[in-house]
């Protein structure tokens, strides 16, 4: 969940559940596609009404198929 960000114009459309605010940091909890997702947000992170999309860090993401890694982010 780190590296996942919040946007107004581009990625995945999310619903914003709640956000949590833990000290050094806020938790956003949203749905997106009917799945739960945690966002970690920096501390005072401003999360606007208008951003309902979630992107991904693409050097961030890795995919798996059948339990093998076949594209891996940095490390």
């Amino acid at each position: 969940p780190e590296y996942v960000s919040m946007s107004a114009t581009d990625g995945i459309p999310a619903r914003i559940v709640r956000i949590e605010d833990v000290g050094r940091h806020r938790i956003l909890r949203a749905e997106v596609a009917g799945a739960a997702l945690n966002v970690i947000l920096p501390e005072g992170a401003e999360v606007g009404t208008d951003m309902t999309r979630v992107r991904f860090d693409p050097s961030r993401v890795n995919v798996y198929v059948n339990d093998w890694c076949i594209k891996g982010g940095a490390a």
